[in-house]
């Protein structure tokens, strides 16, 4: 398990992907402007969303779709308007995902994830 957890009040951000550069390029770009926990297995997100509140959580598409709804479920319970957004590779899968929250299609650009997670642009870290 990666972490990156500032010791400021910052919006927290759990990011389950299996792939570590994926991972590492995410928990790097967002710990700009979040406190970013970072699991690369199902079992561990689901571990992390049971144990603590996230404001948002980024889902990687590989993962089972019943590992997806139990880390989904778990987030909503600990906090009912946190962010989803599910990372998917290919727009057939994108129409599936956007029922639950948003769909970003891989290769994706970090600044638009960064912007559906509420960081203006071009804004500057905290």
């Amino acid at each position: 398990m990666d972490s990156h957890a500032p010791a400021t009040s910052m919006p927290s951000v759990l990011i389950a992907e299996p792939d570590s550069l994926l991972r590492w390029s995410l928990v790097t770009y967002l710990g700009r402007w979040f406190s970013v926990i970072a699991a690369e297995t199902p079992a561990a997100a689901v571990e992390l969303a049971a144990k603590r509140r996230f404001d948002a959580v980024v889902l990687a598409d590989s993962m089972a779709d019943a590992d997806e709804a139990r880390i989904e479920q778990l987030v909503r319970s600990q906090n009912p308007d946190a962010g989803i957004v599910h990372t998917v590779s290919s727009p057939s899968r994108a129409a599936i995902v956007h029922a639950t929250g948003v769909a970003l299609e891989k290769p994706f650009d970090l600044s638009r994830l960064a912007g559906i997670l509420g960081v203006a642009p071009g804004s500057q870290p905290a």
